[in-house]
C-alpha cells in the first residue's frame, strides 16, 4: 500500500536460519519495514538464528550485519522478534546492528560452558535479553550501545556464571536494567554507563567492581544512573 495514504501494509515476514554448524551474517536481513516512502508493515517480522553446534563458533555476526524487524509508531503492532540460539558453540556479535522496533531481541547460549561475546554491537528493542545459561556460562561485553525501552536483562544463569565487562558500554533507554550472574566483573578503567532514570539492579555473589556495593580494589565502575547490588545473586 502507498504509505502516503496513512495506511500500513501486511504483517512482517519470517526468516529462519538453522544450522548444525556456524551461521554467519555479514549483510542485511529485513523482515518488516517502517519506510514511509515505500512501505510500512502493520506487524513486526521475525528473524530466528538457531545453531545446533555444541563447540566452536555457532553464530557469527559481522560489523556489516544489519538485522531489522522494523515498525513505525503508527503501525498497530505487535513488534517483531529477533532470536539467536546456540546449543553450546560461541555466539560472537562483532559490531553490527540488531533492531526489533517495539519488539524483542533474545540471545541465548544453552551450553554448559557456553559463551556469548558482544563486541561493539548496536542493539535496540523494547525488550533485550542476552544470556549464557549453562552452569559455567560466560557473557563478555566489550563496548557498544544496548537500548531497551521496557526491559534490559544481561545474565549468566548458572551456579558459576560470569558476566565480564571488558570495554566501555552504554546500557540505554528507560527500561528496567538487570545484570545477574554469580560473578559480575568490570575490568579496570572500564565504565558501564546506565542510561535512563533508574539504577541498574545487579544480582551477584561476587561484585567485582568499584563502588555501588562492589569490592573495589581497582576494578572498573558504573556511571550514569549507577547500580544497586543485591546479594545473594539470583543467578537467573
Amino acid at each position: 500500500l502507498n504509505s502516503s495514504s496513512g495506511m500500513t501494509g501486511g504483517n512482517g515476514g519470517t526468516v529462519n536460519l538453522t544450522s548444525n554448524s556456524t551461521i554467519t551474517v555479514n549483510s542485511q536481513i529485513q523482515t518488516s519495514s517502517n519506510d514511509g516512502n515505500r512501505r510500512v508493515s502493520a506487524r513486526g517480522g521475525k528473524i530466528n538464528l538457531n545453531s545446533k553446534a555444541t563447540n566452536g563458533t555457532a553464530i557469527q555476526i559481522g560489523s556489516t550485519a544489519n538485522l531489522q524487524a522494523l515498525l513505525s509508531a503508527a503501525a498497530p503492532g505487535p513488534g517483531g522478534v529477533v532470536t539467536f540460539k546456540s546449543a553450546g558453540g560461541t555466539v560472537n556479535v562483532n559490531g553490527g546492528t540488531v533492531t526489533a522496533d517495539r519488539g524483542t531481541i533474545d540471545m541465548r547460549n544453552t551450553g554448559a560452558s557456553g559463551k556469548v561475546n558482544l563486541t561493539n554491537p548496536t542493539l535496540s528493542a523494547d525488550v533485550v535479553k542476552v544470556g549464557a545459561l549453562g552452569n559455567s556460562g560466560v557473557l563478555t561485553i566489550g563496548g557498544g550501545d544496548i537500548n531497551a525501552n521496557t526491559m534490559l536483562k544481561l545474565y549468566a544463569g548458572g551456579s558459576n556464571g560470569l558476566i565480564n565487562f571488558v570495554a566501555n558500554v552504554s546500557l540505554n533507554g528507560n527500561s528496567t536494567k538487570i545484570i545477574s550472574a554469580n560473578t559480575v566483573t568490570i575490568q579496570p578503567n572500564v565504565l558501564v554507563t546506565i542510561g535512563g532514570p533508574n539504577a541498574a539492579q545487579v544480582y551477584t555473589n561476587h561484585p567485582n567492581y568499584t563502588g555501588f556495593g562492589g569490592v573495589g580494589k581497582g576494578y572498573g565502575t558504573f556511571a550514569g544512573a549507577g547500580a544497586v547490588t543485591i546479594k545473594p545473586g539470583l543467578g537467573n
